[in-house]
């Protein structure tokens, strides 16, 4: 700032002894054309000083007069920039918002932005470990989703995610994540409230359940009455069974289902045979139209209801399992190394962008004009000044001498034609 200070200090100081430089050689010039006259010398003097003179003054009254009034007198057409800060103003947000903060323009500018590279950064131990950075990304997530185009931008995460899914084998993370689950005993409570449902569904369909049996009973149980009986006998073993596994988590069912569920686990991480005909299932679910639609519909719902809770607590994912965090910079590693998943990550950012710019960009350029129409219209000229005064005092030179080669080559063509 002081080197550009005085780079300009600098500019203006020459350009004014300049000025004064020409005055004092065209006075030098008349004096010794006085003592020593009818040399030609003193002719070509005079007429550059004078001519130089010209020059310098015209354009240190045109440099002066965009910023203020010269010698302080009210001169038509002077002081432009304090009087006409409004209008210059308007014209330049117009000019931003034309040329800047057009859907084209900002596409193009975008393009060579890499999101891949963000993604994988955000997969890094080291980032994903970051509390403060976790914190800053649940204040932003919900304050930008709100000002996308959430149907355009939901349809191409919903895509990206789908075809990430399909590429990437989730196997041995969703074994980790499996076994951590279990060691923490999270499938208990999650048992329970199935239970708990199953429970309250039996409750509410009692009358039904016992018609059903009844009717399938046989001609001979309902023509002995039997079948009443037997309805009632298969509706109490049902609910006891289940009331006796939902308050007692060591039931042996529900230790033989927990063990379904560790064999799982394990299978998901150990289990090439397991692990591919998982995959085969997940690229099936995938493919079919109606189950890919549903599938759609939960990730775009899932996510607006997500985003845009105001307390949505986790961004980036966190496990306790040690090899989860390994797995996740993999996933994000190899995401980030497919094109066509690294395009589609790159046109979502484009999109989200240009979603949250474009919409509001009048309200952007309208920030431009509010704030300059309450600043002091010598203050405008003052801030304008001080960064592009620098340059044009550079005119006030070239003027100078501009002017004074122009009074030489007229006193020269004088003397020829005389």
């Amino acid at each position: 700032m002081f080197k550009a200070m005085t780079h300009r200090i600098t500019v203006k100081t020459a350009a004014t002894l300049l000025l004064f430089l020409m005055v004092a050689l065209f006075l030098i010039g008349r004096e010794l054309n006085h003592f020593f006259p009818h040399h030609w010398a003193w002719g070509f003097l005079i007429a550059f000083s004078e001519a130089a003179m010209v020059g310098g003054l015209a354009d240190w009254f045109a440099v002066t007069a965009l910023f203020r009034h010269p010698l302080g007198l009210p001169f038509p057409h002077t002081a432009l920039i304090p009087h006409a800060k409004d209008r210059i103003a308007v014209n330049l947000a117009d000019f931003i918002e034309t040329h800047f903060l057009q859907s084209i323009v900002l596409a193009r500018r975008l393009k060579p932005v890499d999101a891949g590279l963000f993604l994988l950064r955000l997969t890094d131990n080291k980032i994903t470990a970051d509390q403060a950075l976790r914190h800053r990304l649940r204040r932003f997530w919900p304050q930008l989703w709100q000002h996308i185009d959430y149907p355009a931008v939901s349809d191409e995460i919903a895509n990206s995610l789908l075809g990430m899914v399909r590429k990437s084998d989730p196997t041995l993370a969703l074994g980790d994540v499996f076994k951590d689950a279990l060691e923490k005993k999270k499938q208990v409570a999650l048992i329970t409230s199935v239970l708990q449902a199953f429970a309250n569904w039996l409750a509410h369909h009692e009358d039904m359940i016992r018609d059903m049996v009844s009717e399938r009973s046989g001609s001979f149980l309902r023509w002995t009455g039997l079948d009443h009986h037997l309805a009632d006998s298969i509706y109490d073993a049902v609910n006891r069974l289940v009331n006796e596994m939902m308050v007692a988590p060591d039931h042996p069912l529900r230790l033989r289902f927990d063990k379904t569920l560790w064999n799982w686990a394990e299978k998901l991480g150990h289990d090439p045979a397991f692990q591919k005909r998982f995959n085969r299932i997940k690229n099936a679910l995938l493919d079919n139209p109606a189950a890919r639609l549903q599938l759609q519909s939960k990730i775009e719902n899932g996510l607006q209801g997500f985003l845009l809770k105001s307390d949505a607590t986790e961004i980036l994912p966190v496990s306790s399992n040690r090899r989860f965090p390994v797995l996740w910079a993999e996933w994000g590693q190899a995401v980030t190394e497919d094109r066509q998943t690294k395009a589609a990550l790159n046109r979502l950012f484009r999109r989200i962008i240009i979603g949250v710019i474009v919409p509001h960009s009048h309200q952007i350029t309208r920030l431009i004009t509010d704030t300059v129409e309450k600043w002091d219209g010598d203050e405008v000229a003052g801030r304008i000044e001080k960064a592009v005064g620098g340059e044009l005092h550079y005119i006030r030179l070239s003027g100078t001498f501009v002017g004074g080669a122009i009074g030489l080559l007229l006193h020269a063509a004088s003397l020829i034609i005389g």
